[in-house]
């Protein structure tokens, strides 16, 4: 019988212990890297459907005051007031609107297998989706991506890593001990039957470890470097990103603005040219086209209302952080 007590190693088995944390935790921070990116995919599509509901209500407007000056214009033609041409360019432009209408949602519906793909789950293209109100005001500082945690998690298993190399460089202690029963024993003078035993200490020491220690060690430090090289870098362009979010952030609000201004003035034409349609004064073709400039007008408004909370969520987005 055999036995072996290790009594000094240098700490690997602590430093492996340790070293299979870290990378377990690596692996952890991995996945939420990429599901990070899928977050921001997520995003994009979601508010890319807001965009074309709001598009959608904005073509179902255009097609309620069509039908509804087409029915008045109908009237006309028939008491011999307007000509029939009159009529017949409002429902061209009836049957265009209704074209566009279907365009927009079969870009809806597009756009719900996408997000259904993303998040695994079937979803109904009739659901409308509900804005989210992020947090709108004030510049956010606290940065909680994923990537940053995987940068300083990678640093510290190659810390480890060095730890570990360097244990190569120690003499490794051990207890040792043996026992039999038989003839001879360690004693080969004597031929009875008779119990042994042995006691010792154990060193051992590999050479190439100890001297490929410091060429393994160097090549640690250049790939921690490396890593610190990627975390600016990754650091330097998150930046970047949120200063340009913040300036379009600023530009949506001025466009917002004046869409509302715009609005006004469009609303006033459009209600003149329906009273001077009505009268002949102007034909159907310049009405449908002040009609389309208030149409266009609302859906700006409307549009830019819903890029400025895509503006601000993806702020947050950008960094790590929920749209609370």
């Amino acid at each position: 019988m055999q036995l072996s007590q290790n009594i000094y190693n240098g700490g690997v088995t602590a430093i492996r212990k340790d070293l299979e944390r870290t990378q377990g935790m690596q692996e952890v921070l991995s996945t939420k890297v990429e599901l990070q990116q899928v977050r921001a995919q997520i995003d994009q599509v979601y508010f890319g459907i807001l965009l074309s509901q709001q598009q959608m209500e904005a073509t179902k407007l255009m097609i309620s005051e069509l039908d509804e000056r087409l029915e008045g214009v109908r009237s006309k033609v028939e008491n011999g007031v307007l000509l029939k041409s009159q009529q017949l360019i409002l429902e061209a432009g009836l049957i265009k609107a209704k074209q566009d209408s279907a365009s927009i949602m079969a870009n809806i519906t597009s756009g719900y297998l996408v997000l259904g793909e993303l998040i695994g789950e079937k979803l109904n293209p009739f659901i409308k989706l509900t804005l989210p109100d992020p947090v709108s005001e004030g510049v956010v500082t606290d940065v909680a991506r994923p990537e940053m945690a995987l940068f300083e998690n990678s640093v510290k298993a190659l810390e480890q890593q060095k730890k570990l190399v360097q244990t190569g460089k120690i003499p490794r202690i051990s207890a040792f001990g043996s026992a039999a029963y038989g003839r001879p024993g360690l004693n080969f003078l004597n031929d009875d039957f008779h119990d042994y035993y042995m006691v010792g200490l154990r060193l051992n020491w590999n050479l190439m470890d100890f001297l490929n220690a410091d060429e393994q060690n160097e090549v640690l430090n250049i790939r921690q470097k490396t890593i610190r090289q990627n975390e600016e870098s990754f650091t330097l362009q998150l930046q970047t990103q949120l200063s340009r979010i913040e300036e379009r952030i600023k530009a949506i609000k001025e466009n917002i603005i004046h869409d509302k201004e715009i609005i006004e003035i469009r609303e006033l034409v459009v209600a003149e040219s329906s009273n001077q349609l009505e009268n002949g004064v102007i034909t159907a073709t310049e009405y449908i086209t002040e009609l389309t400039h208030a149409n266009r007008a609302r859906l700006s408004l409307l549009t830019n209302e819903i890029k400025l909370v895509q503006a601000r969520a993806e702020y947050r987005t950008a960094l790590g952080l929920d749209l609370e």
